[in-house]
């Protein structure tokens, strides 16, 4: 087998599904998951969950310091909780394609598919939602007929391969 390199071997690539590049370049989500994924956090009142979010950053060694920095970890956990509330409510937190990947063990790979993109002129993503409440997230989610999936089935969705599986693994004509 003749394999080709692209390039020097020191340049230490790693090929990582979208699941996994998923968390990897989520920072915020990995530094703060205990909080986000607190499995009591929505029974705390709206106060309780932002003095919890303000004592873990002002005890973060690398947020507790820079002012404008707080302000933007802050903003982002809560679109990560705000995140783990809609796919609990909506979908239980989990894809619907593989039912593996969850809210509680990889949160910042689920993502919304449109199941008739087709009909719809402007589609919602995930960052035009986050910033909404939550009632608004929840309608215009459901208006836009979304599902959860993980990084890896939304690919797959979008891939033109699975339109040739019959074809591939039914060829009875191989050399």
């Amino acid at each position: 087998m003749n394999l080709l390199l692209i390039g020097p071997l020191t340049d230490k690539v790693i090929p990582l599904c979208g699941n996994c590049h998923s968390i990897k370049k989520a920072k915020i989500f990995k530094e703060f998951e205990k909080i986000i994924s607190s499995p009591n956090l929505f029974k705390l009142s709206a106060e309780q969950i932002e003095n919890f979010i303000k004592e873990a950053i002002n005890d973060h060694p690398n947020y507790s310091s820079i002012k404008e920095y707080k302000r933007n970890v802050k903003v982002q956990i809560k679109k990560y909780i705000r995140k783990r509330f809609v796919y609990e409510q909506l979908f239980n937190g989990r894809c619907i394609g593989c039912g593996k990947i969850t809210a509680y063990n990889n949160l910042p790979a689920l993502e919304l598919h449109h199941r008739t993109p087709e009909i719809l002129e402007v589609k919602s993503t995930w960052s035009d939602l986050s910033n909404m409440d939550c009632e608004e997230i929840f309608r215009k989610t459901l208006k836009e007929n979304c599902v959860c999936l993980c990084a890896n089935c939304h690919t797959l969705t979008r891939s033109k391969l699975h339109s040739y599986c019959k074809e591939i693994f039914d060829n009875t004509n191989r050399d």
